[in-house]
């Protein structure tokens, strides 16, 4: 995200803190006119920055614009919108401002969520909004920290089946990345078989949801490809899901045939297979084997190996994508690096709970 974009979207979250209402700002025992008058002050402050936030942060810096909002959040302790407010400070980190020398730290906003995550009340309602800005930021610097936080959102939220489809998606692209193709597999097709319930507001949801499930789809194709090089080696492991999978191809033909011609545009015209005719699995075969990830699983209206549960992620691969060369596994040291990175932002986020926030602002110096 930009500056600019990233200061309109700051701009939108901080107007929404004047909905809070006094008696979530200010405890019980607090005089109504006194809470009144401070959480008008605590809102005139919030809007101030707001205004000011695009000239701080070209003249003076993304962490001085984390300051000032460090600084109302410790002068109004307590109050149920700063978990936005520390939030946001995250969301600068993210800005990139390439032309004040301030490009985007991803490794920093991660370890801002965090903090949020450890410092503030789990069942607060923005809660899951942190967590979800933390997972999908830790899924390419701490992988294990992101499966964790999914597995923790599908455990928590256990009502939010749009949510849920988000993590399982997401842990479908972990555990591929991490070469564990048989619990990809199980999550896609968990994705895929989820069916949004009838009633009302049952149209919006069935478009985010098919959008993940393309989604899914997408990325079991690649999944399937993935080692085979040759066009025979990848038209041979295609044919070979569609049979375990038949309700693939019935589901989504377009996808299945916009890929399988993406895989023969590397085949001379003239040794190009037919394509395989769906099969049904065998009567009374046995399921596959389940919780191959050790977490919990998609629920209910399910179509192939079982069921399950925001808005389809902006990085998520296009139905029609053209199957991508496998990565190479990481190395030992890529591992170890991995590992050491998650130690340090966790016990980073430890150490911003236990102290504040305002040790964030000196992150980098324990990078």
């Amino acid at each position: 995200m930009d500056g600019i974009a990233g200061l309109i979207v700051l701009a939108s979250l901080l107007s929404a803190a004047g909905d809070a209402s006094i008696e979530d700002a200010a405890g019980e025992d607090t005089p109504a006119a006194e809470a009144a008058g401070e959480y008008q002050e605590y809102l005139a402050r919030i809007q101030e920055l707001a205004r000011s936030a695009q000239a701080i942060a070209a003249q003076d810096g993304k962490q001085a614009l984390i300051a000032q909002y460090q600084e109302i959040i410790e002068a109004y302790p307590g109050y149920t919108k700063n978990i936005e407010l520390a939030t946001t400070m995250g969301r600068i980190l993210e800005w990139d401002l390439k032309d004040s020398g301030e490009p985007a730290d991803p490794e920093g906003a991660l370890a801002v969520y965090l903090s949020v995550v450890g410092a503030y009340e789990p069942d607060h309602p923005y809660m899951r909004t942190v967590k979800k800005l933390a997972a999908d930021r830790a899924q390419t610097i701490a992988p294990d920290t992101a499966q964790q936080l999914y597995l923790d959102m599908v455990r928590d939220y256990p009502d939010d089946e749009i949510l849920h489809l988000n993590s399982y998606y997401n842990l479908g692209k972990l555990a591929a990345a991490q070469g564990d193709a048989r619990t990809a597999e199980d999550y896609f097709t968990g994705v895929m078989a989820y069916e949004p319930p009838a009633g009302e507001g049952a149209s919006a949801e069935f478009a985010s949801a098919d959008s993940y499930r393309r989604n899914a789809c997408t990325g079991l194709l690649q999944l399937a490809i993935q080692g085979k090089f040759s066009p025979e080696e990848r038209l041979a492991a295609l044919d070979d899901l569609l049979r375990r999978f038949p309700e693939i191809e019935q589901r989504y033909a377009d996808m299945v045939a916009r890929f399988r011609r993406t895989i023969e545009g590397d085949k001379p015209a003239g040794d190009r297979p037919a394509p395989a005719a769906p099969q049904t699995r065998a009567p009374g075969s046995p399921p596959p084997p389940g919780d191959t990830a050790g977490g919990p699983r998609p629920r209910g209206r399910v179509f192939a190996r079982r069921g399950a549960s925001e808005e389809a992620p902006p990085d998520a691969p296009a139905p029609d994508a053209v199957p991508a060369a496998p990565e190479p596994e990481p190395s030992v040291e890529e591992s170890a690096e991995s590992r050491a990175r998650t130690l340090r932002l966790v016990a980073l986020a430890a150490v911003a709970a236990a102290g504040g926030i305002a040790l964030l602002i000196v992150r980098r110096r324990l990078f």
